[in-house]
């Protein structure tokens, strides 16, 4: 399993992409691209998702990161997240899931 990084794709359900920026490991990387923390994925915005209003209307953020995603590298006192498929919820309630 790889952790993910700055530049990996991570999507809602309908397409949204979500807004991966690294702050708090900006020194760890992989292939020189700084790995993500749990809590800079929490809490990122979602763009582009094509939900209907009818439904809930679009995703907007990462509402929470599953802990089972979790590696058990800490930086700060926070995990990086592995590539796993589904990895959190978007603030609709949908699934947030990582593209390879």
């Amino acid at each position: 399993m790889h952790p993910i990084l700055e530049d990996n794709t991570l999507v809602c359900l309908h397409g949204g992409r979500v807004k991966l920026k690294a702050k708090n490991a900006k020194r760890i990387k992989s292939d020189n691209i700084p790995i993500m923390l749990n809590n800079e994925i929490q809490g990122a915005s979602i763009s582009g998702c094509v939900n209907p209003p009818i439904l809930g209307g679009p995703c907007t953020k990462v509402a929470m990161v599953f802990p089972y995603t979790y590696s058990d590298h800490k930086v700060n006192n926070k995990h990086s997240v592995l590539q796993m498929g589904l990895i959190g919820v978007s603030n609709k309630g949908y699934p947030i899931l990582t593209i390879p």
